[in-house]
Formats: C-alpha cells, structure tokens, sequence
C-alpha cells in the first residue's frame, strides 16, 4: 500500500512539472481590431403635440477608447425639415444632458403622416441623415382606470389600466403605448401634478418590459379587437388640502417596422445580465451613422 501511494505521488509529480512546461501551455491568441471610424449617433423622437423637439447627438467610440475620451460632438449643425423644406436649425438645449439639442415650435405638429428629415453634420465626422413618418394615433374603443383594481407579481395591491381596440387584419402593425397623468385641484383646476405613468403588461403579447414605452405587435391578434390590462404602479398627488380631481389619459400609436426593431434591439442591449450572452446589433434608421429619429 506504502509503494502504491509514493507511485501515486511520483505520477502526479511528473504530471504537474510538465504542466508547467512553456511548451504544454496554450498559447494566446491575438486578434488585430481595426480603428474604429467615429460616427454621429443620433437618437430623438417626434410626436404630434410636440412644441420642442429634442434630438441627442454624440459620437460612437472605439471598444478599446480610453476613458479620457468624450463622445461629446462640437457645434453640430442640425436641421429638421418637412416635406423638403425647413422647419428650424436646433439649438444647445439648457439641459444638463450633455450632446442634447432643442427646437422650438410655435404648435404642435399634428396627426398627419407627413414626411420629416433630420440631416446632421460636424467638423470631421460624416453627415448622417434620417426620415420619418409622423406615427398615427389608434382610435381606442374603450378605456378604464382602476384604483387597486390589480394585484402585481409579488401580491400587492396595484391599479389596473385596460385599452381595447381593433387590429385592422391587412397588415402586420406595431404598437406603442403610453399613459399620463394629471391632479388638479377640484375648485381652482391648479394642477398639483403631472408625469407619465409606468405601466407593464399582466399577461401575453408586450415585447418589452420598458415601463414607460412599452410596445408590442398584433402577431397573436391581427385583425382582431384585443383588450390590455396593465398594471400601473401608481400616480403622483399634490400636497393641497383641497379635494383632488384626477384624469388618466392613455395613447396607443402605431410604430414604424424600424422603430420597433430598433426598439427591439435596445431592450435586448440593456436586458443583457448573463456574461454568456451573445452580442446585439443596434438597429436603427440613421444613414451613415448610429441611432434612430
């Protein structure tokens, strides 16, 4: 028994030296990454009650970047026009968001489908350019709010918010939706407070889990009427002692193929928890640079 286990111990021995050989270790593989080009990213969405439109513009950056580089982009010009003629040049927005760029409307745009082209250019880097569809409201056929209406996953009492309306069945559409809300106080109409209201769907077709910009398709329900429920995770109040009036109002609005895929793509970017998983091509509409308009 004595012999076997200094065998043991020799064998392991000559196993653990010549693991430690430069010749029996895998060598490393090098792989050339080409300079990455800065582009423009633009990023930016148009609604018809818009009276200010905000674009984000910045530049994309190398993997390899050094973290003293700023994708900041200097003095960009940036140009909105509709149907070929121009609406305005974009201004530095007051924001602290950094690349953040304003333009001002005297009105809102309005519920028409026109076409819209953002065209953008700075010193040293190509131009890009985008066009757009203004996306068309769906006429929803019922509405309801209701308070503690629903419970959440983890047992607690939520509201409970439901839309129903009809698919039209020639095409495949995808949707958007969002909801708002407003307190005002019942005797002088002095709004306390106002914001959007984070929503996620209770069950089936929403393909993603973005609480303030949940979209979907009618794959599961084309040319059908389809009634959502979602769970809303509250409203704000005012501080008066008066009594409160409150009005919910909820948009559904069709989205471009391109919108939803960019839309898609992002959610799988940011979901992204699992070191394993593999890489997500940013979709978008922006030519010759990144981003969506």
């Amino acid at each position: 028994m004595k012999k076997i286990i200094q065998l043991v111990t020799v064998f392991l021995s000559i196993v653990f030296w010549s693991g430690c050989d430069e010749d029996s270790f895998t060598p490393v593989v090098e792989i050339d990454i080409p300079p990455h080009e800065s582009r423009l990213a633009v990023s930016g969405y148009l609604y018809d009650t818009d009276t200010v439109v905000q674009l984000l513009v910045r530049k994309s950056l190398g993997i390899l970047a050094s973290s003293t580089v700023t994708d900041t982009v200097d003095a960009p010009n940036v140009q909105l026009q509709r149907n070929g003629v121009s609406l305005g040049t974009f201004q530095k927005s007051f924001s602290f968001n950094k690349g953040l760029f304003d333009l001002s409307q005297t009105q809102g745009f309005g519920n028409n489908t026109e076409l819209y082209t953002c065209k953008v250019s700075a010193a040293g880097l190509p131009n890009v350019s985008a066009t757009m569809r203004m996306p068309s409201r769906v006429p929803i056929a019922e509405m309801s709010y209701v308070r503690n209406g629903t419970t959440d996953p983890d047992g607690k009492k939520r509201d409970l918010l439901s839309i129903t309306f009809d698919d039209a069945g020639e095409t495949s559409d995808y949707y958007s939706v969002k909801a708002n809300y407003q307190v005002r106080d019942s005797i002088t109409k002095q709004i306390g407070s106002q914001g959007d209201i984070y929503i996620t769907l209770q069950q089936g077709v929403l393909e993603n889990n973005d609480e303030r910009f949940p979209f979907l398709t009618d794959a599961t329900f084309n040319g059908k009427r389809i009634k959502l429920n979602f769970v809303s995770f509250g409203l704000g109040y005012s501080s008066s002692n008066r009594i409160l009036e409150t009005f919910v109002t909820a948009d559904l609005t069709h989205l471009s193929k391109e919108d939803y895929q960019y839309q898609k793509s992002l959610g799988f970017i940011f979901d992204q928890g699992n070191p394993f998983s593999e890489p997500v091509i940013l979709k978008g509409n922006i030519s010759n640079g990144y981003g969506f308009f």
